[in-house]
């Protein structure tokens, strides 16, 4: 489970930004649902990063991402660079992450310093104790088996890979929940596993039973669903996740007929994707689900309906969720679930910062409106855009004159 992130210069990010899953105390509201007691932590099952287009939503998710292609796929020789994603692609500043998380009952807190040459800073603490750090080449405290071995190790190699590799416990823990634990539900990787997940899980009738219900219950007059190992004869594009499922649906004369999921709505494959997250890991315990742009596609009704499923109290997995839907706000969320990202007009920056950080006597009400507060410029966040200006640079004489 996840318990806090910081990340500084990368991409938007210039300044450190610090995302917390931790529940505040102060808070009570929807304690037995959208909180779970974790060792000695409340941590959140959900929280929504809200956002006007080009404020830095997906970049937050992409910094997470970056963390986690960093530690897992290491680099093969001293030549290649570290992988990096600057503030205005600047070189003098180096990128920093620090992440905290629980793994089997373990507390686990990784710094990460780096520029596209060499790991500068990097440090594993499982509690209290040490379990390695480094300052560029100088090795502070490592493992038992690596102790004769940091000779070898690279300045352009993470000490979290080596350490895993040579079958130290507490980085093969750690490296496990990076590479098993955090999933990027947008990602074609995750969506071809998913789909085929879904094979095996439809031979089960009584998985079969409560997915179509789910389905008919979202309106997609879908009657059945089928998942082939191979592509479908007819697939309208090699790439597509969606080549090897079909569909069956009922015409008006009770008919049946089937097509490609690829023919299907977007909004119809992302509710599938979303429902598939929740259903196949609803057994599971500490998954982080990532998903970039939740409601994209999808009615207000089902995206409700979703983020319900996610806070539910069965529901034992966490889910880091961006939108554009504002309406999200006033659904039974915790204003510690609420984000928001904002560009700094000057010099194109993004902040990030929590509703729970405003002292605001209003947010202690047990109903607040929190969109109609958010769109009155309340919290920031909100897109400056003035129609008189744009109207004005479309009747400029200059312009017309390019026509």
């Amino acid at each position: 489970m996840l318990i806090s992130f910081k990340m500084k210069n990368f991409r938007s990010f210039k300044e450190e930004i610090e995302f917390s899953m931790e529940a505040a105390p102060e808070i009570t509201a929807h304690q037995e649902s959208h909180v779970r007691r974790v060792g000695e932590y409340d941590l959140l099952k959900s929280a929504v990063l809200f956002g006007p287009n080009a404020s830095g939503k997906s970049n937050f998710t992409s910094a997470l991402s970056s963390l986690v292609f960093l530690i897992t796929k290491p680099t093969s020789d001293v030549t290649e660079f570290l992988f990096t994603n600057t503030f205005a692609f600047s070189s003098n500043n180096n990128t920093s992450y620090q992440i905290e998380f629980i793994k089997n009952l373990k507390h686990f807190t990784y710094t990460l310093e780096i520029n596209a040459n060499e790991v500068v800073f990097e440090k594993l603490l499982v509690g209290n104790v040490v379990c390695f750090e480094r300052n560029r080449q100088e090795f502070v405290e490592v493992p038992q088996t690596l102790q004769d071995q940091t000779r070898s190790i690279r300045k352009n190699q993470l000490l979290l890979f080596v350490a895993q590799a040579k079958n130290d416990a507490n980085a093969i823990d750690a490296y496990i929940w990076f590479n098993q634990d955090l999933i990027f539900a947008d990602s074609r990787q995750r969506q071809i596993s998913l789909i085929f997940d879904l094979r095996s899980k439809l031979q089960n009738p009584i998985f079969k039973e409560k997915f179509l219900a789910i389905l008919k219950y979202a309106d997609f007059d879908i009657t059945n669903i089928a998942v082939f190992d191979t592509p479908v004869p007819g697939s309208s594009a090699l790439s597509s996740v969606w080549n090897h499922v079909i569909t069956t649906h009922t015409d008006e004369a009770k008919n049946e007929f089937m097509m490609g999921m690829w023919n299907e709505s977007e909004g119809t494959g992302k509710f599938v994707l979303v429902m598939l997250e929740i259903m196949l890991n609803i057994m599971d315990d500490g998954k982080v689900i990532i998903f970039d742009e939740f409601d994209r596609s999808l009615y207000q009704e089902l995206s409700q309906t979703l983020l319900y499923l996610i806070n539910g109290e069965k529901q034992n997995n966490q889910f880091i969720l961006t939108t554009h839907e504002l309406s999200l706000m006033n659904y039974d969320l915790r204003i510690d679930q609420i984000y928001f990202t904002e560009k700094n007009t000057n010099n194109g920056s993004t902040k990030l910062f929590s509703l729970f950080d405003f002292d605001d006597p209003e947010l202690e009400k047990e109903y607040v409106d929190y969109k109609q507060r958010y769109l009155s410029g309340r919290y920031g966040s909100i897109p400056i855009i003035s129609q008189y200006i744009l109207e004005g640079i479309l009747e400029d004489d200059d312009y017309a004159q390019t026509k």
